[in-house]
């Protein structure tokens, strides 16, 4: 495979397939504020999205509103996920947003604990799209893979797997045929 696909290849060629893995060492966390501080936590490559989520306050005084954001083990999470996968991210430029994709993924999970598997997809899901237009410069939680998450057609073949030794994530994505 060639470095520098563009638009045009990526219009063309039907037959890609793009394998990542999100297999980084799990790390601690010290919690440093609020009702835990002086805990810990452990950051592993197999996260729920769902759990990763907070009631966050946006704004000052009477401008102040309630939005959902990311818990801090979440952002922990998506920046060690991104930059494992940004390294492994061999192209210039995202999959264009014309290009819809299956992707495979594959959660093999330190226990034998089930979560549910659409909460498994949306982290990876997520971080592997390109930074928002409110994001930071310095955004550290997206990978610049797909060009948005709305160009992923279906999650086929996906499995929630165990694997006590090596907790982690592997994405397969393919060009999405439409069977109509």
């Amino acid at each position: 495979m060639s470095k520098n696909w563009g638009n045009s290849y990526w219009k063309n060629e039907r037959d890609f397939e793009v394998n990542l893995v999100i297999d980084f060492e799990p790390f601690k966390v010290e919690i440093t504020r609020g009702k835990k501080k002086g805990s810990s936590y452990t950051v592993t490559p197999v996260f729920s999205w769902k759990r990763g989520r907070q009631v966050i306050k946006i704004g000052q005084g009477s401008q102040q509103r309630t939005s959902i954001g990311l818990t801090p083990h979440a952002k922990k999470w998506a920046a060690a996920a991104a930059s494992q996968l940004r390294s492994q991210w061999i192209f210039r430029q995202p999959i264009p947003k014309t290009v819809n994709v299956t992707m495979r993924v594959l959660t093999y999970h330190p226990t034998g604990r089930l979560l549910d598997a659409s909460n498994l997809y949306q982290g990876p899901e997520d971080i592997l799209q390109t930074c928002r237009p409110k994001c930071p410069d310095n955004c550290k939680m997206h990978a610049g893979i797909l060009s948005d998450d709305s160009q992923v057609e279906n999650h086929n073949d996906s499995e929630r797997l165990v694997d006590r030794n090596r907790p982690r994530v592997e994405i397969t994505l393919k060009p999405w045929k439409k069977k109509r």
